[in-house]
Parts: C-alpha cells; structure tokens; sequence
C-alpha cells in the first residue's frame, strides 16, 4: 500500500527537475546536496523547491569539482534525514534531470539506504532524450545561463530552461508528455 496521497490520475503532473552533487561516482559514493524544482509542464515556471547541502556522512569529495567544503555539510542533514519529505515532495511527479541516469542512481541508493519507500516513475533525460551535450555545452549552444555550475539549484534552474527550450524549439515528434520514459532501474 502506498503511503502517500493519492494523484489525480487525469491531472497533468507537475515535472519535478532534480540535480544532486556527489561524493564522486561510484556506487560507494553519497548525494551531498539536492535540488528539486517543481515546474508546471505548460508555463515552465518553478513553482515549489526543496533544496539542501546533506551531511553524507564521510569526507565531500572533489571540491574542486562542486566547491562543498566538509566545514559546508558539517550541520546540514543526513539523506535520512529528509528522505520521507523528499519523497513526499517528488511523489505523483515526473522527474527530469540532465543525465538522469545518474541522479536516479543516486536517489535509488539513497532511499534505499533510507528504508523510505519511494516510486521515481517516469522521467525525461534533457541529455539522453534531448541535445546529447553536456549541461555545460547545451547552455552555451541555446544561450542558457548556467552561473554556478556543479551546484545543485544552478544546475536544476539551467535544466528547468533547457527544458523549456526543449518543449518551444525542439522536435521530439510529439508533446512534453510523449516524450517521457519509464526511469530505469
């Protein structure tokens, strides 16, 4: 039995564009910060955000690649910590990420980790379904600000608009809702 509330199964759902900054990347590897930004699919505006630096646990990793200190996550949260309003907050939504292979990983292992029951759904890969370049280079090809990038909100809010440019200017062959796929396990 699920025990989240119930979604309007004839209600557009809300995309949800997350990104999470990483100890590194292998499976041994923690989230140490998360952004999920609520969009609404017809106006591409952010409505609702869940945000925060988490303590993994362990060393940050390559700061030099996130630029989060051990001294920035010493009294923020554990996953566990947030992981029921987190899963609260991203149910009945679709998830989309640039790589989302990789965040899904991420979030998978981490709410497993968590013991919080959790269905990621479906989801749209702004890489793989769509411009097949990196966030960066896909910033810089469609004139998307990108300031402070491998940080988890910067590079959600690029991906909100990368998004966006995606639904106004690129042909999927049909509708935002025919282009997302089952997230993989």
């Amino acid at each position: 039995m699920n025990q989240f509330e119930q979604v309007d199964e004839h209600a557009a759902p809300q995309w949800v564009v997350i990104d999470t900054e990483t100890t590194g990347l292998g499976l041994e590897d923690r989230i140490i910060e998360l952004a999920a930004l609520a969009v609404d699919p017809v106006s591409m505006v952010v409505v609702d955000r869940f945000v925060t630096l988490l303590n993994p646990g362990r060393d940050t990793g390559p700061e030099n690649v996130h630029g989060i200190s051990n001294a920035m996550v010493a009294q923020s949260p554990s996953f566990t910590d947030v992981s029921e309003s987190l899963a609260r907050f991203l149910h009945g939504r679709v998830l989309v990420a640039h790589n989302l292979e990789f965040d899904r990983r991420f979030l998978a292992a981490a709410f497993k980790s968590a013991r919080t029951e959790i269905d990621l759904g479906i989801g749209f890969c702004t890489y793989r379904q769509g411009t097949h370049l990196t966030l960066a280079a896909s910033c810089e090809k469609y004139a998307i600000s990108l300031q402070g990038a491998h940080r988890a909100e910067a590079d959600a809010r690029a991906t909100v608009a990368l998004l966006a440019y995606c639904d106004q200017r690129l042909t999927f062959g049909g509708t935002p809702a025919q282009w997302l796929q089952p997230v993989c396990t």
